[in-house]
């Protein structure tokens, strides 16, 4: 536990790590911070919107009240390169003490947030000319497997809105369907399969050929 006194409370406009205490509970929140004053209304600003990023700092404030926390200066930190490096000290300390109301172990770190401005400064200086770990190469390697991942699923969604064409065998037109999806809903056929004949993957589906209704009018084939 963080020692402190309830009348000891000091937030002013240096830079260093703090600590949002529950003077109830004896639980408490570590950050670090530019300027102490501007964090902590931050803070406070958050936790009255409900918004704060802490899912169990809020529960706490939300429960105990606001009455009950004080800010407490944990060190100050002139070299503000220095911010992360020094919060990552206390939370090793604390944070698998269950004593926290910090979501993640590592500093700077918010799961499921935006990061402030603030927050992004201190975060680009303690990552400049830092090689980045093999944990980290591995989290921006998914990360950018989600995004892509995310990018083929809208391609691919817009892709079954697109109104297709039915054709025999012997190319010769049976039907027009508003999309893909409509026609596996009429034809029990699936639209993935549908799209792939329509992007040339395959040669039929269910045992039609299939087109995107805007090429066979660009081209000109089967009209």
């Amino acid at each position: 536990m963080i020692p402190f006194n309830e009348n000891e409370e000091i937030i002013d406009n240096r830079s260093g790590i703090y600590a949002i205490i529950n003077i109830k509970t004896k639980k408490f929140y570590i950050g670090s911070a530019m300027k102490f004053s501007k964090r902590k209304n931050l803070h406070l600003h958050n936790l009255r919107k409900g918004k704060h990023h802490s899912k169990y700092l809020q529960n706490s404030y939300n429960k105990h009240g606001e009455d009950v926390f004080v800010f407490k200066v944990l060190e100050y930190v002139e070299d503000e390169n220095n911010l992360l490096k020094v919060e990552q000290k206390y939370l090793d300390i604390y944070f698998h003490t269950g004593a926290t109301y910090n979501i993640c172990s590592t500093a700077g770190s918010q799961f499921g947030t935006k990061h402030t401005n603030e927050t992004k400064i201190k975060l680009a200086l303690i990552q400049k000319g830092k090689k980045h770990s093999e944990c980290s190469k591995k989290k921006m390697s998914l990360a950018k497997q989600n995004i892509k991942n995310e990018t083929k699923k809208k391609l691919s969604d817009a892709q079954l809105k697109k109104p297709v064409i039915q054709l025999d065998i012997n190319n010769n037109i049976l039907t027009a369907f508003n999309s893909m999806t409509e026609a596996e809903r009429i034809t029990g056929i699936p639209s993935g399969n549908i799209s792939r004949c329509c992007n040339e993957k395959c040669k039929s589906a269910g045992g039609y050929i299939w087109r995107i209704k805007d090429d066979i009018n660009k081209k000109n084939i089967f009209m």
